[in-house]
């Protein structure tokens, strides 16, 4: 039978941080009282990620692994093509998404009815200045291009209906998915939440990672 909810989260060389997530999620995830699945992918990770991710055993646990680094985007729309849940819940691996907000977004998405829950950063004053300037820039700069009303501090931390889970499958490759859902004019609700930090390791997003991210968006 389906599960009522599958967490999608991509990681690339968490090696420090991905069995720490694991345990917190399943943690979270078995308090919830619902049928679940996690689909972790590995986007070519080098540094043992993929040996952390795998162990120990957690039956609704399914780990794909990418042939070779095709970024975050490309990783996150495989584990969604690869979802069941009727709600289907997108976050980051380093812990900077707390997984106790996964509980609030399904609670949301059920008593709204809408088709998307956006979870939103409340504060962004632990980050450094380049990152908080870079995350800025962003999404200022696709809002020029694009003109689509994307929502900022939402990133990839999210759930999404089966309904939109469908739609945004059904379209070609090379999605942005902080792009593309508000785009379809979805119906959707925010929930506030304060970011961890870090669990270890630096951010991936780098200035040039920022970029590509923005020009991607905006094609």
């Amino acid at each position: 039978s389906r599960p009522t909810l599958t967490v999608v989260s991509p990681f690339y060389n968490e090696v420090e941080a991905i069995a720490e997530f694991c345990l917190q999620l399943r943690s979270v995830l078995d308090a919830m009282d619902v049928e679940y699945e996690v689909v972790l992918v590995d986007d070519g990770s080098t540094d043992g990620s993929w040996e952390a991710a795998t162990g120990p055993d957690w039956p609704q646990r399914t780990v794909l692994r990418l042939a070779s680094n095709a970024g975050h985007q490309a990783a996150l729309d495989a584990g969604v093509r690869h979802s069941h849940g009727d709600f289907v819940v997108t976050m980051d691996s380093d812990l900077q998404h707390p997984p106790e907000v996964v509980a609030e977004l399904l609670a949301t998405i059920r008593a709204e009815s809408v088709d998307v829950v956006y979870a939103v950063r409340s504060d962004r004053r632990e980050e450094g200045r380049f990152k908080r300037w870079s995350a800025h820039w962003y999404y200022r700069v696709v809002r020029a291009l694009t003109s689509v009303p994307i929502i900022e501090d939402a990133a990839d931390f999210r759930i999404m209906s089966r309904f939109v889970v469908d739609v945004v499958n059904a379209i070609p490759d090379k999605k942005v998915f902080r792009l593309i859902l508000p785009s379809l004019g979805f119906s959707f609700s925010t929930v506030a939440y304060k970011a961890n930090s870090r669990y270890a390791g630096e951010s991936k997003y780098s200035l040039r990672h920022m970029t590509r991210l923005a020009i991607r968006s905006s094609v």
